[in-house]
This record gives structure tokens, sequence and C-alpha cells, in this order.
């Protein structure tokens, strides 16, 4: 009856060990991905919003989100979240995006989801294709 009890004492404990690898995993995701995450909910929350403002204020509006997520950028670059300039460029783009559309008169319907999935996949992909481990080993080598 040991054995039995023991078996069950090792499956028990393989699972908390993987469910505290998969936290774990999630956390380091989360780490990775915070920024790109928080700009593509501000970039849509900014959208709403004009959409419930009168046209005179969407301007004052937008220029006030550029200027809270360029903060939110700067915090990411200080603390590395940025895996190389062109990552940073990309996340900017969508910044300077949000500046630009502010001073365009009309935003009607909701096409801004179209725009927010481009640059989720543009981002998106080229961050994940950046934090690949063959990228990091040819990044690492010193140009000659």
């Amino acid at each position: 009856m040991d054995s039995g009890q023991g078996s069950v004492r090792l499956l028990t404990s393989t699972a908390t060990v993987l469910a505290k690898r998969s936290c774990a995993n999630q956390f380091r995701a989360m780490k990775r991905w915070w920024f790109s995450l928080l700009l593509l909910a501000g970039y849509l929350a900014t959208f709403h919003l004009w959409l419930l403002v009168p046209l005179q204020s969407v301007p004052l509006t937008g220029v006030a989100a550029t200027w809270a997520l360029a903060f939110i950028a700067w915090r990411a670059k200080v603390t590395g979240y940025f895996v190389n300039r062109y990552d940073r460029l990309f996340h900017a783009l969508v910044i300077l995006d949000v500046l630009l559309e502010a001073f365009i008169p009309l935003h009607e319907g909701y096409g801004f989801y179209g725009c927010a999935a481009g640059f989720a996949l543009t981002v998106g992909s080229y961050r994940a294709w950046a934090m690949r481990p063959a990228a990091a080993v040819c990044d690492s080598r010193p140009l000659q």
C-alpha cells in the first residue's frame, strides 16, 4: 500500500512543480509583453473615448493620451523593456498614430479595430521574432 501512496505523492508533487513553472512562465511572458499590451489597451481606449466626446475635445484628449503613452514608453525604455531600436520605433509609431489621428476631424464607427489589429500583428510579430533565442545569440556577437 505504501507504493500506491508514494506514487500519489509523486504525482501530486509533480503537478505542483508543473503548476509553479506555469505560473513562472506566465509571469515571465507578462514581463516581456506588458507594455505592448498596455499600449494596445490605451490605443483602443483612446479611440473609444473619441466616439463619446464632442468633436472639439478630440485634439486635447489625443494630445493627453499621447503624453500618457509616451511617458509609459519612457518608463518601459528605462526598465529595459525594448529588445532593440526597431522594437522601440514600432511602439513609438503607434503612439505617433494616436497623435496624428487626434487632428483628423471625424472618427465614426469601429474601423480603428483594423488599425489596432495591424499594429498588433506588426509590433507583436516583430517583437516575438526579435526575442527568439537565435536572435539573442546573433545579436550578442560583436561586429567585426
